[in-house]
């Protein structure tokens, strides 16, 4: 597969760099990658079972794209990121114009490998209140992070690096384990029992041992099941339908509940719906901003609650920020809702405050 002379190192966990010597023309290390990708299209024989591994390229060139060994790395990592983002299975030849905004996203990857051991990440929490009395009935988790090296950043920029670069697990069962312990400590200084929702991505769903993982934390902190919602989106929930109804049922089990987390963007059938059969659906807050007296009538909306009720689920409004919306769910029906009208997130302390209120 190599050219004669190349090197082969791996620099750590999946990472591996190849050094081509002697090169005539960029077009000889383009066919090396295609020879690699072809080798890894194949499945791999491992203890009598096939197994199928991805790989993604990055190249770069000297002097054309750096001169010295650590800046060839760096073009070679911003590369590979996007070949990454760009799907398996690809190269990419690194160029100048991929810098500003791939470097952040290797900077923030980077930076997001420590940030569990730093004690960087932390949650807030958004309470979730009765539209029928506005009493407190629960709160959704939320993932902050305020690194040394880039400051306050946010969830819509770290996430997704988070999910391409595979850091999503130990992010997720951190942020798991911290809402299980912090749902402990309210329980044990004798606050208001609440459900508390942390959100799961689709690449934590799908690990093998998640289940394993929730019932281990449950355990760990020795909470009451009810007391932990798993928002999901539609997306990751079908994208391997069966598994997810099995998963789905035995969380339902053990009494963990399960919401549908954006409803309305993705793509569920009624008819998987109803056999997956979520405990709430949360209507995403694009359809709540549309609600405003200059506007029609919100049937998309009325048409959910609709749903929920008819499904026996409950439906939970995210993103209100006025009264008029407040007023239009509560006439239609709406559960409970979150948003900055009602509660702004809220630091651990600060919410415990709330809950004695």
């Amino acid at each position: 597969l190599l050219l004669r002379g190349s090197m082969l190192a791996r620099m750590g966990g999946d990472e591996f760099t190849v050094v081509i010597p002697e090169v005539s023309k960029p077009e000889d290390a383009e066919t090396v990658a295609r020879h690699i990708l072809r080798a890894f299209s194949r499945p791999f024989e491992v203890n009598g079972r096939e197994q199928f591994v991805s790989a993604s390229i990055g190249l770069c060139f000297y002097p054309e794209d750096a001169k010295t060994p650590s800046d060839l790395l760096r073009c070679a990592d911003v590369a590979v990121y996007r070949a990454k983002a760009a799907g398996k299975g690809l190269f990419r030849r690194y160029n100048a114009s991929m810098n500003r905004a791939t470097e952040r996203q290797l900077r923030i990857q980077n930076e997001l490998h420590r940030a569990i051991e730093r004690e960087e990440l932390s949650l807030d929490y958004q309470a979730q209140f009765s539209m029928e009395d506005r009493a407190l009935t629960g709160a959704e988790a939320l993932l902050r992070w305020n690194s040394a090296a880039l400051g306050p950043t946010g969830p819509s920029e770290f996430i997704p690096v988070a999910e391409t670069s595979g850091l999503v697990i130990p992010v997720g069962k951190w942020a798991l384990d911290r809402v299980c312990r912090q749902i402990a400590d309210w329980e044990r200084s004798g606050r208001v029992p609440i459900t508390v929702a942390v959100n799961v991505s689709a690449i934590q769903f799908a690990e093998r041992d998640f289940l394993e993982c929730i019932w281990s934390v449950l355990q760990k902190h020795q909470i009451d099941p009810y007391r932990l919602v798993l928002e999901l989106t539609e997306s990751s929930i079908m994208r391997d339908y069966e598994e997810s109804a099995a998963k789905i049922g035995i969380l339902r089990q053990i009494g963990v509940s399960v919401a549908i987390d954006d409803f309305g963007t993705g793509y569920s059938s009624l008819s998987s719906l109803e056999r997956l059969h979520p405990d709430s659906l949360k209507i995403d807050k694009s359809f709540i901003q549309r609600i405003a007296p200059s506007e029609p009538r919100p049937a998309i909306v009325k048409a959910i609650i609709g749903l929920a009720h008819s499904l026996g689920m409950r439906v939970v409004a995210e993103g209100i920020e006025t009264d008029y919306q407040l007023k239009t769910l509560r006439e239609f029906g709406c559960h409970a809702g979150q948003g900055y009208l009602l509660s702004a997130p809220l630091a651990g302390e600060a919410f415990q405050e709330l809950l004695s209120a």
